[in-house]
């Protein structure tokens, strides 16, 4: 919604306006590294041979491939004989416990323990064969059907998006996947100064993933994409939040002078699950031209409802001066408790876009500031057309 307010022309101001440099942006991008998590889910036949009634060898099949010998101790009671048997393989160790009866035919075996690769194995089917409760022969061959399964690891994060900010109040976001061992769509931006000069130019970091997560929550990925370097380090401090660094390295080349600058920067960074929230409440101050601003955050402290700030633009050749008053609505915050918005269906207006940015106070903080941009502005006023420039502003307010 735009409202006109007609002001009385001002005395005319003439600015030496300083120039603002924006160099190119680089996206940067990194692989997905192979995942090194086993797990064991599926059916496996063990085959067992016994020398004696205590001793032998093993193969293992099907969802499990390893061979090895065995140790087993047999008990007899109520007609029936039972045999715990220690597997000792190449990937691990795996007990399981045996029961049949005495007479013959099938029995069941369960995995009581796994160690090392078999570590919390589980699972169990039907015996057949084996030692007997008395008068066996050797060699005995004994065969176990079944299926097994090794839990998941632990998760190293809480699967969802996370969100937060880097050090110089640039969004972060990225997306721990499911199994909270793995991470993608990282994403943020690095705004690097150049050597020698005031320009800056900015490097954007993408890492699609998955990337692994180490067992310490850490992780440091590289990527390198002339002429441009960037390192990511982070590690999880609990489930739900993560800090880091990221470091990046370009270069800028001057069209005026040909040129060419180093540029880099190094920021720290953090995000949680759910990302930080801004003080909810309405804040109001006043624009660097002289009009108010006012704008409620919701409850949730994630969204701006309403914000409403008048801009004064120059209408009709520079000679007509007007406050020209406009509102957004539903502008999401960032992690970095930041937003924007454009709007180019500004109510009132025949044409004209409206851009708003800002940032409010981290941490629980009650200030916010930023900026306003109303471009060529055209309406009916009382019936007259005002055609008008650009309007642009720096806003500053404060939590009522």
């Amino acid at each position: 919604m735009a409202c006109i307010i007609l002001v009385p022309m001002r005395a005319t101001v003439v600015h030496a306006l300083g120039l603002f440099s924006m160099a190119g942006v680089i996206a940067l991008a990194v692989g997905a590294p192979a995942s090194g998590i086993a797990l064991v889910d599926g059916a496996i036949r063990i085959d067992a041979q016994f020398s004696t009634a205590s001793r032998g060898t093993f193969r293992i099949t099907g969802a499990i491939s390893d061979t090895g010998r065995l140790v087993a101790v047999r008990r007899v009671s109520s007609g029936r004989v039972q045999l715990t048997q220690t597997l000792t393989g190449k990937a691990g160790t795996v007990r399981i416990r045996s029961t049949r009866q005495c007479a013959g035919g099938q029995g069941t075996w369960r995995v009581l323990s796994g160690s090392k690769a078999y570590a919390g194995l589980s699972g169990g089917g039907t015996a057949s064969g084996g030692p007997r409760c008395l008068g066996s022969t050797y060699p005995a061959h004994a065969t176990y059907k079944g299926t097994v399964r090794t839990p998941p690891p632990p998760a190293l994060a809480q699967p969802g998006r996370f969100g937060g900010a880097t050090s110089q109040r640039v969004e972060v976001t990225f997306d721990v996947l499911e199994g909270g061992r793995t991470f993608g769509a990282l994403r943020l931006r690095v705004n690097t100064p150049c050597v020698g000069t005031t320009l800056t130019t900015a490097v954007f970091v993408l890492l699609q993933g998955p990337h692994e997560i180490a067992s310490d929550g850490s992780f440091s990925l590289m990527s390198s994409t002339n002429p441009s370097t960037s390192t990511v380090t982070g590690r999880f401090t609990s489930l739900t939040t993560v800090e880091g660094t990221v470091a990046a390295t370009t270069k800028l080349t001057s069209s005026a002078t040909n040129t060419t600058y180093d540029c880099s920067a190094q920021v720290t960074w953090r995000a949680s699950l759910p990302p930080p929230a801004a003080t909810p409440g309405t804040y109001c101050g006043f624009t660097n031209q002289g009009p108010s601003i006012c704008l409620d955050v919701a409850a949730s402290g994630r969204e701006v409802t309403r914000l409403e700030v008048g801009v004064v633009v120059l209408c009709n050749g520079r000679t007509t001066e007007v406050e020209v008053k406009i509102v957004f609505t539903g502008i999401p915050i960032g992690g970095n408790l930041g937003f924007a918005k454009s709007s180019s269906t500004l109510e009132g207006l025949i044409s004209g876009t409206g851009f708003i940015s800002g940032l409010l106070d981290p941490d629980g903080g009650t200030g916010a500031h930023g900026s306003v941009r109303l471009q060529l502005p055209v309406f009916d006023y009382e019936g007259t057309r005002y055609t008008c420039g650009v309007g642009t502003a720096q806003w500053e307010a404060r939590r009522q």
